[in-house]
């Protein structure tokens, strides 16, 4: 399958700016908007073919709504995020808006274990993305013992707040450690606050 990466200066120039794409998603973007072919591409990066035609998809999929868009009152940045439905804020900066990583949309999500333990987390991404089936527990021995024992399908997944700041979040979070007294062994997982 062939993509074609026509973009008006103004999109590709927002693309560049902004964190839509990763530092190496921009420079395989930069290397097709060039003309330059997926081997050369794959040559100049380091990787394999396969890998560049992944990312090349990859790239297509999150830009496309911003094919042939011509700049027009500035509203390059609020035509992307109606067209990706993403939880991001959007900030000035140098009369070019940028979509910035830390102003991503928290969650707030408790789990909570067969034994009546509990664990209180935030998150911007995906829930399951963080959660990765109870791997993203590794790093806490005593959790990711009882997520082995117990299975990840019988611990209980609840999302109790959406669209925070990483402030609005953070302190839910404490609220919620003490409410639970999840830092206590007895009762939770959560190491600190």
């Amino acid at each position: 399958m062939e993509f074609y990466y026509d973009y008006t200066k103004e999109a590709y120039n927002y693309i560049m700016a902004s964190n839509i794409l990763r530092n190496r998603d921009k420079k395989i973007l930069r290397a097709l908007v060039e003309g330059k072919k997926t081997k050369e591409i794959a040559y100049d990066n380091k990787c394999s073919y396969r890998t560049i035609c992944s990312r090349r998809k990859e790239i297509f999929e999150k830009t496309k709504c911003l094919m042939d868009y011509t700049l027009e009152d500035g509203d390059i940045e609020e035509y992307y995020l109606k067209h990706q439905k993403r939880n991001l804020k959007v900030t000035n900066s140098d009369n070019l808006k940028v979509v910035k990583e830390e102003t991503y949309l928290f969650k707030v999500y408790l789990l909570t274990f067969p034994n009546s333990k509990v664990y209180v987390g935030i998150t911007s991404r995906e829930e399951n993305k963080r959660w990765k089936e109870g791997i993203g527990y590794a790093d806490n021995e005593s959790m990711y013992n009882d997520i082995l024992k117990y299975g990840w399908l019988n611990i209980k997944k609840n999302i109790l707040y959406k669209d925070l700041t990483f402030e609005e979040a953070r302190d839910k979070e404490k609220e919620l450690i003490i409410n639970y007294k999840s830092h206590l062994k007895k009762y939770g997982y959560n190491k600190n606050f």
